[in-house]
């Protein structure tokens, strides 16, 4: 029985001694993560150092197609009192009704924070004429993508808001008079 015991003492004492490990292994993480946080912090407040900043680089904002797509758009609707708006998010175009709760409206939001819409025509006072989004090979064989497209749809339908989709190379501006006008 005394070896029992002392089994179980050992045991104990190397359980203990695991979980004493374990913690200091996670309060070492801990205390790493949090002078990598406070290193990235400090870095934002100094003027010369420039370490934080090298992890960034520049991004084209379009791709040769969409270049392209937007020269050819601006030279068509040059004549027109109109602006052309690239990339624009939806949560800029629309917005989720204040009357719903917190979770519902916080989910809808989410929604609609991370899509955007490829080209916005407005009009001389900020009031959009209609939208404009260019549909890669993806768009008829990707399902997230499809996914993405039915909720595009569904929702400037539901807002009255036009929603024209071309291509990627077309060109066929004439669908857009309509709304140029």
């Amino acid at each position: 029985m005394k070896i029992l015991k002392q089994i179980f003492g050992l045991l104990a004492d190397y359980k203990y001694q695991r979980i004493i490990e374990k913690k200091e292994e996670e309060f070492k993480k801990i205390i790493e993560e949090e002078e990598k946080w406070a290193w990235a912090e400090d870095d934002k407040k100094s003027e010369n150092n420039d370490k934080f900043y090298t992890k960034f680089k520049e991004k084209k904002l379009f791709t040769q197609s969409e270049q392209k797509f937007m020269d050819e758009l601006l030279e068509y609707t040059k004549n027109n009192d109109i602006q052309v708006l690239s990339k624009v998010r939806l949560a800029d175009m629309v917005e989720v009704q204040n009357n719903l709760e917190f979770g519902e409206k916080r989910g809808l939001f989410n929604k609609i924070k991370s899509k955007h819409i490829d080209f916005v025509i407005i009009d001389t006072k900020g009031q959009i004429k209609c939208l404009i989004e260019l549909d890669w090979w993806n768009h008829y064989s990707d399902i997230q993508t499809q996914e993405n497209d039915k909720f595009k749809n569904e929702l400037f339908e539901t807002l009255w808001l036009n929603l024209v989709r071309f291509k990627v190379w077309q060109t066929d501006f004439e669908k857009l008079n309509q709304y140029l006008t």
